[in-house]
C-alpha cells in the first residue's frame, strides 16, 4: 500500500526559492526531497510502533532500544499464545498454561526474528533515501529497496519528484500523519531561512550528489 498526500504547498515553496535564489530547480527539488526524506524517515524510526502513549522516541537509536526491551518483554517475560489457541475456563493448570503459550525454545526463535525485523516499517523509505543521498540507520537500511519507490524527472520547464512509501502489510503507523507532518516542517523551513543560507545549503548538497 502507498500513501499520497497534497504536495501544492511544496511546489509553491520550491518555486519561490528558485527565484530568490537563482539556484537551478534540478538542486533545489533535489534539496527539499532530501530534507523530507532524511525527517520523514526518522520519524517514522521514532513514532511507529510505540506503547500506547509513549510519543517520540528521543532519537532512532533511543526507539530501536526501547522497541527491544517491548519484544523483551512481550515475547520472552509473557509467552506469547499460540496461533488458534482459545481461553478456556477456570484456573489453568500449569500444563494447560505451557500448551497455550509458546515454549521458551520458540519464544527465542520469534524474539530473535523480531529483533532482524526492527526498522522494516521505516524502509518503506528507503528507495528515496538512496536517490536522495538521506542518511538512515544502519537497521533500516539493510531491508534493502524492497518496498518504497522514488522517481524523479526533468523537463524543460521543470521537475517533478515522486516519493512513495509502501509496505507489503498495508498502512501501518500513521505513515500519512507523519508524512504531512514533515512536509508541513520542510515548507516551513525553506520560507522561513534566509535566503543565502538556504541557498548555500542547496549548493552543498549538490556538490554531494556529484561526488
Amino acid at each position: 500500500m502507498a500513501i499520497s498526500i497534497d504536495s501544492s504547498g511544496l511546489d509553491r515553496a520550491i518555486a519561490r526559492v528558485f527565484v530568490t535564489t537563482q539556484e537551478s530547480a534540478n538542486d533545489i527539488v533535489d534539496y527539499a526531497a532530501n530534507r523530507f526524506v532524511t525527517e520523514v524517515a526518522g520519524l517514522t524510526i521514532r513514532g511507529a510502533g510505540r506503547r500506547q502513549g509513549a510519543g517520540l522516541a528521543a532519537s532512532a537509536a533511543a526507539a530501536k532500544r526501547e522497541h527491544t526491551e517491548y519484544l523483551r518483554e512481550h515475547i520472552l517475560k509473557k509467552r506469547l499464545r499460540r496461533w488458534g489457541s482459545f481461553s478456556r475456563p477456570g484456573r489453568l493448570t500449569s500444563a494447560q498454561w505451557q500448551s497455550l503459550h509458546l515454549s521458551q525454545k520458540e519464544s527465542k526463535k520469534y524474539f530473535a526474528v523480531a529483533k532482524r525485523r526492527q526498522g522494516e516499517l521505516a524502509a518503506g523509505w528507503n528507495s528515496a533515501a538512496q536517490a536522495t543521498k538521506a542518511k538512515v540507520p544502519s537497521f533500516v537500511k539493510k531491508h534493502g529497496l524492497v518496498h518504497g519507490t522514488y522517481a524523479k524527472r526533468v523537463f524543460p520547464d521543470s521537475v517533478i519528484s515522486e516519493i512513495r512509501w509502501g509496505h507489503h502489510k498495508g498502512d501501518h503507523g500513521n505513515m500519512k500523519v507523519f508524512s504531512q507532518m514533515t512536509l508541513k516542517n520542510v515548507i516551513y523551513k525553506l520560507e522561513n531561512t534566509k535566503t543565502k543560507l538556504v541557498a548555500a545549503n542547496i549548493r552543498k548538497h549538490a556538490a554531494k550528489n556529484r561526488h
